[in-house]
């Protein structure tokens, strides 16, 4: 397999002519995430850009995934999940990923004599018009994003959306004046109890800038926070027990922010009282992906994401809500998830202050 170098599967005791032979699994088929599956069993891994590819791993973790990007001439690039989001290229010595352009022969591989993805291997889709894409603040693996069919896949890396800086993938667009940005985040993967997914509004792209979001988290439930200042510390309201899927809302009313979650994107409860937060009347709002581990890529999915104008109610509640023109009309889809699980009374569940720093916990 590929060009100017072979993948062998190097485990002690491992021989045989088939080492140079892996079964290809979709792991993730949103991101065209697969790994690779050695004749014994072993999974492909690699868990940086100097250490070179080996099948030694049982399972299928973040280190033994690869996106598979096929290219218009047919070869693929494979982007290593483990190896800091570097391409993987044949080298001296082995294969490693440590490529990052994918324009070399020794980057580009091909598929033989072996099972392939289930289905036509597919181009990344690019985002729709006006949502962009970028890494916020130190990440140890690139992230990315794609669109399709309504669904936004996101991977983010991260130490964390919160303290005096971020670190997370950011999809984006501008917006300006009173606005509300609401998502159904489907799923999302569980890199570390912090990790977190959901809705912003942000000043710019720097790390510490000011910002207010309604974020899932793995474990921790959902969180309402807000920076206030540049470079400036994050006050945390955080309600337990509500777990994905979960629709998550942010309303801005000049500077007034109010932060809703919701089981079925009818009936909404807030999360706390509505925060007074100085910003720009030109600011970027999107969706924000942290997993809370660097080096670690979290993958989230999010759906019925709405971008809309609004005119705030006394309580904070959107009253009216009149499209933006920006706003692609498929990223509604016609029909909404399944609403077995009831909304809570929000007096069921009383919201808490986290403080505003805190270490990180480990998996």
């Amino acid at each position: 397999m590929g060009n100017g170098g072979d993948l062998i599967a190097d485990l002690t005791g491992y021989t045989g002519d088939q080492s140079d032979r892996f079964s290809v699994e979709v792991t993730t088929s949103g991101m065209n995430m697969i790994s690779f599956r050695a004749a014994n069993g072993m999974y492909l891994s690699t868990s940086s850009e100097i250490d070179t590819l080996a099948a030694n791993s049982a399972t299928a973790g973040t280190r033994e995934k690869f996106q598979w990007i096929e290219l218009l001439t047919g070869p693929v690039v494979m982007r290593s999940c483990g190896g800091g989001g570097h391409l993987i290229q044949s080298k001296t010595g082995g294969i490693f990923p440590s490529a990052d352009n994918g324009l070399q022969s020794l980057q580009h591989y091909t598929f033989d004599n072996g099972s392939s993805p289930l289905g036509p291997p597919l181009l990344p889709t690019t985002l729709p018009s006006p949502w962009t894409t970028a890494d916020i603040g130190a990440v140890g693996a690139v992230g990315s994003a794609i669109y399709r069919s309504g669904v936004f896949t996101v991977a983010g890396s991260g130490a964390d959306i919160e303290s005096i800086s971020d670190g997370f993938q950011y999809v984006y667009q501008a917006a300006n004046g009173d606005v509300t940005i609401e998502a159904r985040i489907a799923t999302q993967q569980n890199t570390d109890y912090w990790a977190k997914t959901g809705v912003m509004i942000r000043d710019g792209t720097s790390a510490g800038f000011i910002n207010v979001a309604v974020l899932m988290t793995a474990q921790g439930g959902v969180t309402f926070q807000r920076r206030t200042s540049t470079g400036g510390s994050t006050a945390v309201n955080v309600k337990s027990g509500v777990t994905v899927p979960e629709w998550v809302k942010l309303v801005r009313s000049g500077n007034s922010f109010s932060a809703y979650h919701s089981a079925d994107g009818v009936s909404w409860m807030q999360i706390a009282s509505s925060q007074i937060v100085v910003m720009t009347a030109n600011v970027i709002l999107g969706l924000a992906v942290s997993s809370h581990q660097s080096s670690t890529l979290c993958e989230s999915t999010l759906d019925n994401v709405i971008v809309a104008t609004t005119t705030a109610s006394p309580t904070g509640r959107p009253s009216s809500r009149t499209p933006t023109t920006s706003r692609p009309s498929t990223l509604t889809p016609t029909t909404r998830a399944p609403t077995s699980r009831k909304p809570t009374n929000p007096t069921s569940k009383p919201t808490t202050a986290r403080p505003t720093t805190r270490a990180p916990t480990a998996n």
